[in-house]
């Protein structure tokens, strides 16, 4: 399932060996939120995986999602493990080659944000989790099982702005009870730095301040 959130043209999703569907919304802002909620309400599996479309999973990510998400004990929001790497002028086939091993050409490597490893190694990739811990759930390398995120309303689809979405779906499902889990061996590749890297002041305002009116609410 593809998700497009307002693209002036719909994204051309190629040949594929396997079924892929694209669901699109109009361009009304920065609608991450909506645009997630809308591809997991045109699918009908029990696990939902949300990848963002600048990154790009290893061939065994969604094996180690699924492991996460029904190991027992009480449900979970997984959070996967994004590396940074430069993709620019990457061909879709020559990413797969350098994925599943055909070759050693590979991209530069960038590194990953200090402060998120920092975070997932003192609370023992998430099991240590608090009232604090949904601060490091990205929703770019997100699963969750889809009688959670049904239970919890999904994403709060009235946010426009970059960011924020996560982890204020991260903490209303901590709040119902949920576990918060860090998997390491699910690994996708974000094409370009961390954000806190990009110098982007007005949108980091814009993500603190939207989370922060989403929590008010609750």
């Amino acid at each position: 399932m593809v998700a497009d959130d307002g693209s002036p043209q719909p994204p051309d999703l190629g040949d594929r060996p396997y079924r892929v569907r694209l669901v699109r919304q109009a361009d009304d802002g920065f609608r991450a939120a909506a645009a997630r909620n809308l591809g997991a309400a045109a699918s009908t599996a029990p696990l939902l995986l949300f990848v963002d479309g600048d990154t790009v999973p290893e061939p065994g990510y969604v094996a180690a999602m699924a492991a996460e998400l029904t190991a027992p004990g009480p449900a979970r929001l997984v959070v996967g493990r994004r590396r940074h790497a430069d993709l620019t002028g990457w061909t879709p086939d020559r990413l797969a080659g350098w994925l599943t091993g055909a070759h050693d050409d590979a991209p530069a490597s960038l590194a990953e944000p200090r402060w998120l490893l920092d975070a997932f190694e003192r609370t023992d990739d998430l099991r240590l989790a608090d009232a604090t811990s949904y601060r490091f759930v990205l929703s770019a390398v997100l699963g969750l099982p889809r009688a959670l995120f049904e239970r919890v309303g999904g994403f709060e689809a009235s946010m426009r702005h970059y960011g924020g979405e996560d982890q204020e779906l991260a903490n209303r499902c901590w709040l119902a009870g949920a576990d918060l889990r860090h998997c390491r061996a699910a690994v996708a590749w974000h094409d370009g730095p961390e954000f806190a890297e990009r110098d982007h002041d007005d949108a980091h305002a814009a993500r603190r301040d939207e989370g922060l009116q989403a929590r008010r609410a609750w």
